[in-house]
C-alpha cells in the first residue's frame, strides 16, 4: 500500500487527467509531472474517515442534498437519518416506515426527501422539520 501523500498525489493526477487533455499529460516525463502536480498536493491534509453510527442496522441507501451540505441515509432499521456533512453530526431521524428504507432522494430544491421502503410505500418528508408530508401507497411486492 502506498503512503497517504503518494495516494493523494495519484488521485490528483487522475482527477487532472480527466479534466484536461490526457494526451498532453501522458507525454510529460514523471519528474516534470512531479514538479507540476506535487506542489498542489504538498499542503494537502491527510484523508479523514468519518464513520456514522446512528443506525442500528445496515445502511441501504445514501443521497447528498443538492447543496452538498446534508446527507440522507436509509437503513434496514426502518429509519432515515439526516447528517451534516461538514461536522458528521446527525441532524434528525425520520421514522414512519414499517420495513427497511431501500432508497432516498432529495428534490431538486433540497426541501423535500423521498424515501422508498420494503413496506411498499414511498414517503415524502420535509427536510427542515423532519415531518412526514405524504405516504404514497399502491406498490406491491
Amino acid at each position: 500500500m502506498l503512503p497517504a501523500p503518494i495516494q493523494i498525489w495519484f488521485s490528483n493526477v487522475l482527477a487532472i487527467t480527466r479534466m484536461k487533455n490526457t494526451t498532453t499529460l501522458k507525454r510529460l516525463p514523471l519528474p516534470l509531472c512531479l514538479l507540476l502536480v506535487a506542489p498542489m498536493t504538498c499542503d494537502a491534509q491527510r484523508p479523514e474517515l468519518v464513520v456514522q453510527t446512528g443506525h442500528s442496522s445496515g445502511v441501504l441507501s445514501v443521497a447528498f442534498s443538492p447543496d452538498g451540505k446534508t446527507l440522507a441515509s436509509g437503513s434496514g432499521d426502518d429509519t432515515i437519518k439526516l447528517w451534516d456533512v461538514a461536522t458528521g453530526t446527525q441532524l434528525r431521524s425520520l421514522e414512519g416506515h414499517a420495513s427497511g428504507v431501500l432508497s432516498v432522494a432529495f428534490s431538486p430544491d433540497g426541501k423535500t426527501l423521498a424515501s422508498g421502503s420494503g413496506d411498499d410505500t414511498i414517503k415524502l418528508w420535509d427536510v427542515a422539520t423532519g415531518t412526514q408530508l405524504r405516504s404514497l401507497e399502491g406498490h406491491a411486492s
